[in-house]
């Protein structure tokens, strides 16, 4: 497995801590193999806080719109901020394929590790594809079996899609954009597979399906 890019300062990211309280929110119960390590580390009184949120049901509150606007437009110029694109990704991963636990510290690592130039966000997909930011042990763990691999890919692709769709006029709620990213995403899967491993083909592939929403 290729190794994640080089962590930044912490200060400039969510803590880890975050993907993990986000993960017992989002799932109620997560394998004590997963959450232990970091739980162990803790002082007891955080701890055991951590524990009692499961069985909850408290969710993530809407994105807001100009999260999801500075993300678009970060990955169709190549920069932007880790943060929001971190933020919008989990988002969309959480809404269309809940998991154990989203990393939005795994996005945005990837994010920096991809963004600069014509095919960032083909750079980016593929950099989550190696280090899926959603799973029982995000970044680290995935299921290479076939049918894992489609199922993921679908998944980001269409976090993709979303992002890269046109939002100008119209009253299309983000909800239905992401659910048409989705559906694209299904379809564009074998040709993006494909040339997965060639940004200026993918990153064509990518713009002409985002154009289809």
């Amino acid at each position: 497995m290729k190794p994640l890019p080089t962590p930044p300062s912490p200060r400039t990211l969510a803590l880890p801590l975050r993907d993990l309280l986000r993960g017992v929110r989002q799932s109620g119960l997560l394998p004590r193999s997963v959450v232990g390590p970091a739980l162990d580390a803790l002082p007891p009184p955080l701890r055991h806080a951590l524990e009692d949120i499961t069985g909850t049901e408290a969710q993530d509150a809407e994105l807001p719109a100009d999260v999801i606007a500075r993300a678009s437009a970060a990955l169709r110029s190549g920069n932007g901020a880790s943060s929001d694109m971190a933020a919008a990704l989990s988002h969309a991963i959480t809404a269309q394929s809940p998991a154990p636990l989203v990393s939005e510290t795994v996005v945005a690592l990837c994010w920096r590790s991809a963004r600069g130039g014509p095919d960032a966000a083909a750079r980016f997909l593929a950099a989550m594809d190696d280090h899926p930011p959603f799973g029982e042990a995000p970044g680290f763990l995935s299921d290479t079996a076939p049918d894992a691999t489609a199922a993921r890919r679908r998944t980001l692709l269409s976090a993709i899609l979303w992002l890269l769709a046109d939002r100008a006029g119209g009253d299309v709620t983000e909800a239905d954009l992401l659910h048409i990213a989705a559906g694209i995403a299904t379809d564009l899967e074998p040709d993006a597979s494909a040339c997965w491993t060639d940004p200026a083909t993918l990153q064509a592939l990518l713009v002409s399906g985002a154009g289809r929403i």
